[in-house]
């Protein structure tokens, strides 16, 4: 190799990065998923939303005998809508059990430690010699140097 530094080092890499690519391969690019599609039960919620909203609008610019109907078709709707939510609640708790109980079994240890690793919040109002005497009343006992007597 001869010539000026710059280039040598310029054939020394695209030489090394041939040699690399040749024997290990290149890496394959993550595609990029599409966000997950609403399910039809997400759907259908969404769609009982909007009817509850337009069925708002129709109650206020109603006369008294329109909302008497409006009202029974809003209580039916919304019925629905609190079945489909409760459903779909239990859905994603049970995945999400699901999910807590496979990361439990592949790791139990790590499990256990972000369970009772967390941070801590609040403050402690009550001062810290306070507390150290109310455990040594409630977990000391007194009468502990006094010999006991013994049974008949």
């Amino acid at each position: 190799m001869q010539g000026p530094v710059d280039r040598k080092i310029q054939t020394l890499t695209t030489h090394i990065y041939s040699v690399a690519k040749k024997r290990f391969g290149l890496e394959e690019t993550m595609v990029p998923r599409d966000p997950p599609k609403p399910n039809r039960r997400q759907t259908r919620i969404e769609n009982l939303r909007r009817l509850l909203n337009q069925l708002r609008r129709r109650f206020r610019d109603s006369s008294p005998s329109e909302q008497l109907g409006l009202s029974e078709l809003r209580d039916t709707l919304r019925s629905q809508l609190t079945s489909l939510r409760k459903a779909e609640n239990t859905r994603r708790k049970t995945r999400e059990k699901g999910k807590k109980r496979a990361h439990l079994t592949a790791n139990l240890y790590k499990f256990g430690k972000s369970l009772l690793d967390k941070e801590r919040s609040g403050l402690m109002e009550t001062p810290v010699k306070e507390v150290e005497s109310y455990l040594r009343e409630t977990h000391s006992d007194p009468n502990r140097e006094d010999a006991l007597d013994a049974p008949n």
